[in-house]
């Protein structure tokens, strides 16, 4: 059964809720290409006075067991200036986590996931990563600070249909199974060789069900 897991509310229930720690764990550490061993759930909904009584709602906050925070977030109707907004979201939880007078030393490193059903640049790789990188010298970075992901599934689509897809890849199975538009085919190898995808395939199932 081909269905939506970025729909907000099916993307909540999966990966947003506590109960979903392993879940969420096994979509965050391949996209990260890091190896984080536990989570747990914050505040989802961010609330404050803001220009033009704007509110911030993220998919997906959780903090890692080294007291990184992960933002996820999936668009999948193009949006003019994502990246903005991304930022936009990113300050308000920092807004949160630090109190006036508070040492800036407490600020925890953020790491933006934003699974995406647009072309946000024209780099030819569906994952990129940035980060605050020094101008000229690039291999300078501020690592402490953020960095943040973009899934081009627009982009991720071009691959399968060229068969270059990697299924030894696990952030190609995984890019896989979220893509509502991936061949049924392809989900049946992925969910008989990943077990994390077997059990999101099967909660995701149960969910219709109910």
């Amino acid at each position: 059964m081909n269905v939506n897991l970025l729909n907000d509310f099916l993307f909540g229930k999966l990966f947003g809720e506590r109960g979903c720690e392993k879940e969420t764990l096994h979509l965050i550490n391949p996209f990260t290409n890091k190896n984080f061993k536990s989570l747990s759930f914050e505040l989802n909904e961010i609330k404050g006075n803001y220009k033009n009584n704007k509110k911030s709602v993220t998919d997906v906050l959780v903090m890692m067991n080294n007291d990184t925070l992960v933002n996820i977030e999936a668009q999948i109707g193009k949006q003019a200036k994502f990246h903005k907004r991304n930022h936009f979201y990113n300050s308000k939880i920092y807004s949160i986590l630090l109190n006036v007078g508070e040492d800036y030393e407490e600020l925890p490193m953020t790491i933006m996931i934003n699974i995406l059903g647009f072309n946000l640049h024209n780099l030819e790789n569906y994952h990129t990563t940035f980060v605050l990188s020094e101008k000229i010298n690039k291999e300078y970075t501020l690592e402490d600070i953020i960095e943040t992901h973009y899934i081009d599934l627009a982009r991720f689509r071009i691959k399968v249909r060229k068969n270059k897809i990697d299924l030894n890849d696990p952030k190609d199975r995984l890019t896989l199974l979220l893509d509502e538009k991936t061949p049924q085919s392809l989900i049946d190898q992925v969910i008989k060789m990943d077990e994390f995808a077997n059990n999101i395939y099967k909660k995701n199932t149960s969910c219709f069900k109910r």
